[in-house]
């Protein structure tokens, strides 16, 4: 114990000797390092000094150049320096770093800091007297708030005299002599921090001779050293041992209770071992049921196992490699991952262990998931997934091909893309109520494309739950029924148009079996009374006869007119053929027209339109209007009455009125005026009859021209008809 605890000593103090040495070595390394550090110091400090120098040389050469020139190509060298100096632009050396930046990590003394930052003023007030110069004679001048922005005619004197008075030439000699001032002071720093550091270093030199002495002195107690190594190796293997012992249980524990196949077997195929997963597997109890079988059998190819076996001479390991793998009894084939690597045994023999997970299951789950793909991706139906929030995450080719979004222009948008505006909000609301309540949502959606076409389409919407029954995903399938809704819309119009026909058809034959038939009875009966009784004495009689005949004849021809007028309108035969006509004229025809008939009660019809009023209208429908308003003036106006035709014009249109001073309408026949469903026909003043026609043929022929006519009347205060046209040529 007394030599061990000698040895113990001795090697302490070695190790004290050692420490001294190594920290002598490195104070010296230190010193070296320093010496090279002050030296570099030196060197870059005299460079930035330099650059400086340069830098400001450079600035007034390209400045006087450019001033002298006008050659843009040193006023962009100008302030390619000046972007140096301040960092914005990369140095020679690639370095992107200002002035200010590189004289503060060179560690310069205070002093000769404040020698380099008084250059570096100097030469900043220079170069704005440089760009003063530059701004001059480019004819920029200094505006009341310093900038350079009051554009005049260039000083070219004035950008010479500032490069070259008295002032700039101070400040550049001011310049020079700073950065002198600052190279000697480093100069002279550098060498007294070289000199100390000399003197250091063999001093400490002198020390590092004394300890190797001293230390050669112990080398007879290395062997404490060796045996206490020695020693050391010994409890590590022991430690080793106890670890490898508890990883091999850890093994084995893995290995029997794994639910995946392994099996031990030699790069030749023997079996060496397989776990009882690997035993059900193959329908035995024990691995000696297996010892004549070659693994090689257990592939249904046995080209997988020559290849397994190939990429580990190569790589040392497999990984999750797909092969098929078969129960030898039964002949059962499974899809599986195999994964393999070499071991070396207790002997050091070349061990392939194998870990066989059976991925049947997988597969078909997979292949099925890929089968449900290929059906929502080509079916014939739009398919759209979306998250809770409406963000798209899925769309079929079908939904790109109805509305234009391709996948990439959909995935992460919102469905709202396609909203036409047709639909409410509560529309939408309802639907997304429906769906996030767990329920299915069926109707259809009136949406827009990308390019701006709006279609139709049945949607059925739901939710997509996940085992827990919550909802994780919407759903949507929807189908492209624009042509179906077209076609429903037409089947609706034509429905309308038939409805219209009828009623067209039932008018039609109402009139010819009430309204034609008095007046042809009344010709019939008068034909007869003649022919039997032709008392040809009484003239009184038979003027009376005669005036009554006429007086149906006539109704009856104005019937047959505006009748067939009226059916030509409906089956749109009648020819439009607007032109600039005189309006006035067209009112004196039509009031020859039926001069007769106002003669035979007295009536005056005064035209009051202006004679040179021109209206772009077609001639015959408007004499039609003119004619019928004024033809039922004449039937509701008493005898010695006046009618006033009359015209208001704004910037395009004219409105005109024929005003009567008859019996008026009662509001309830002035609502129904002009519906051909009320069929209005009233007794005139003096019992003329009418069809009802009349008004509705108005009407549409002012609709022809893109006007409108209505009337204002009062009971016993007379009627007004007012319709417009355009008054000069479109």
């Amino acid at each position: 114990m007394r030599l061990k605890s000698l040895f113990i000593r001795v090697y302490s103090i070695i190790i004290v000797l050692l420490i001294v040495l190594i920290a002598s070595s490195v104070f010296i390394y230190r010193n070296n390092e320093a010496l090279v550090k002050s030296n570099d110091i030196r060197y870059k400090s005299i460079l930035i000094a330099e650059e400086l120098r340069k830098s400001s040389d450079d600035l007034t050469t390209f400045c006087r150049t450019y001033i002298e020139t006008g050659d843009t190509v040193w006023r962009n060298k100008y302030f390619e320096v000046i972007d140096i100096r301040n960092g914005k632009q990369r140095h020679s050396s690639g370095a992107l770093i200002s002035f200010q930046d590189s004289i503060q990590k060179l560690g310069f003394t205070e002093v000769e800091l404040n020698k380099l930052v008084e250059a570096e003023q100097y030469s900043n007030n220079l170069a704005n007297i440089e760009r003063l110069s530059i701004n001059a004679f480019e004819g920029f001048f200094v505006d009341n708030s310093g900038l350079f922005s009051v554009k005049r005619q260039p000083d070219t004197l004035m950008a010479h005299r500032v490069l070259y008075d008295e002032e700039y030439l101070r400040i550049k000699r001011s310049i020079m002599e700073l950065i002198d001032d600052c190279i000697k002071m480093v100069e002279r720093r550098t060498r007294l921090e070289v000199e100390s550091n000399t003197r250091a270093n063999q001093a400490l030199l002198y020390l590092i001779i004394a300890l190797i002495i001293v230390i050669s002195l112990f080398v007879l107690i290395s062997f404490f050293i060796i045996n206490k190594c020695i020693t050391g190796k010994f409890d590590e293997l022991q430690r080793a041992k106890e670890n490898s012992e508890q990883n091999e249980a850890r093994f084995r524990l893995l290995f029997e209770r794994s639910p995946d196949i392994i099996i031990l077997t030699t790069l030749e195929g023997e079996l060496l071992d397989c776990n009882p997963a690997g035993l059900k597997f193959q329908g035995v109890t024990s691995k000696d049921d297996l010892k004549d079988v070659k693994t090689i059998q257990l592939y249904v190819n046995p080209n997988d196992r020559k290849g397994i076996v190939d990429e580990l001479m190569m790589s040392g390991t497999v990984r999750n490699k797909e092969v098929k793998i078969k129960n030898i009894k039964e002949n059962l084939v499974v899809d599986s991952l195999i994964s393999c690597e070499l071991i070396k045994s207790k002997d050091n023999e070349t061990i392939l262990i194998s870990w066989i997970r059976d991925v049947t299951e997988k597969i078909k789950t997979e292949q099925a998931i890929l089968k449900l793909s290929a059906a929502v991706s080509q079916n014939p139906a739009a398919i759209v997934i979306t998250d809770l929030t409406g963000k798209i995450e899925y769309v079929n080719q079908q939904f790109s091909t109805i509305t234009g979004y391709s996948y990439q222009e959909a995935i992460g948008r919102n469905p709202r893309i396609l909203n036409s505006g047709v639909h409410s909000k509560e529309f939408y609301r309802n639907m997304w109520s429906t769906i996030l309540s767990g329920e299915t949502w069926t109707g259809e959606i009136y949406n827009k494309r990308k390019d701006g076409s709006l279609f139709w389409e049945a949607a059925t919407i739901a939710p997509i739950l996940n085992e827990k029954n919550e909802i994780i995903n919407i759903v949507a399938i929807k189908q492209d029924i624009t042509a179906r809704k077209l076609a429903e819309l037409a089947l609706v119009e034509s429905q309308k148009k038939l409805k219209e026909l009828n009623e067209t058809k039932n008018r039609l034959f109402s009139i010819i079996g009430h309204d034609l038939r008095g007046p042809i009875g009344t010709l019939k009966s008068f034909i007869e009374f003649i022919v039997e009784e032709p008392d040809y004495d009484d003239i009184q009689n038979i003027k009376q006869s005669l005036k009554s005949l006429l007086s149906s004849t006539t109704t009856t021809f104005e019937l047959l007119e505006n009748l067939l007028l009226w059916a030509k309108s409906q089956q749109n035969e009648v020819v439009f053929a607007p032109a600039d006509i005189n309006l006035h004229q067209i009112v004196d025809t039509s009031i020859a027209l039926v001069a007769e008939m106002a003669k035979s009660k007295a009536i005056a019809i005064h035209n009051q339109i202006p004679k040179e009023q021109i209206v772009h209208a077609d001639r015959n429908m408007i004499m039609t209007v003119i004619r019928n308003l004024i033809t039922n003036a004449i039937k509701f106006t008493e005898n010695g009455k006046n009618i006033y035709l009359f015209s208001a014009e704004d910037e395009s249109l004219l409105t005109v009125s024929v005003r009567d001073e008859g019996v008026g309408m009662a509001p309830s026949i002035l609502m129904g005026l002009f519906n051909p469903k009320e069929g209005n026909s009233t007794l005139g003043t003096s019992g003329e009859k009418g069809t009802g026609l009349g008004l509705q043929l108005c009407k549409d022929f002012v609709e022809r021209h893109n006007g409108k006519i209505w009337a204002d009347s009062e009971e016993g205060k007379g009627s007004e008809f007012k319709f417009t046209i355009p008054k000069v040529t479109i």
